[in-house]
């Protein structure tokens, strides 16, 4: 199993635990919300595209991930802070 979705089921148990009240928050446990910023419609990227080390191809990516990120913000901007907008199942998949 990849690590990254095993940590974020691992945050959603600790969350689960929090909110039934087994594990107290403080500074090693406290709620975390989770959110993904998708590049839709952005570009196709594939297997090879990882080897892509062009300088037009980074701009391109960096270009795309802002739009991502300003969508992103234009639709969840009051959900920071105050509730995540993924499903742990979601991020996890």
């Amino acid at each position: 199993m990849p690590r990254l979705p095993a940590e974020i089921k691992m945050i959603d148990l600790l969350g689960k635990l929090i909110d039934q009240g087994h594990l107290t928050t403080g500074p090693d446990f406290h709620p975390v919300n989770l959110h993904r910023i998708v590049l839709d419609g952005g570009p196709h990227l594939t297997s090879e595209s990882q080897l892509n080390n062009e300088d037009e191809f980074f701009k391109m990516l960096h270009r795309a991930g802002q739009c991502a990120a300003q969508q992103f913000l234009e639709s969840h901007f009051d959900d920071i802070g105050v509730r995540g907008t993924l499903a742990a199942e979601q991020a996890a998949a």
